[in-house]
């Protein structure tokens, strides 16, 4: 009964609800992690290179 509540309640409904509520604060990260992100190049959309750095490698 505990992994139907579980999985239906907290991970269907409550998790989403959630991460709407908080908005940007859930994509948090370190600030490495952040300054590596932004020297790679990557964008959030899905993890592609920016269209500035692809400029740059052709």
């Amino acid at each position: 009964m505990a992994a139907l509540i579980d999985a239906f309640i907290v991970r269907a409904t409550l998790v989403p609800a959630l991460m709407k509520l908080a908005g940007k604060a859930n994509w948090w990260a370190p600030g490495w992690a952040r300054r590596v992100h932004a020297r790679a190049g990557l964008d959030e959309s899905g993890g592609t290179l920016s269209t500035e750095r692809e400029r740059s490698l052709v």
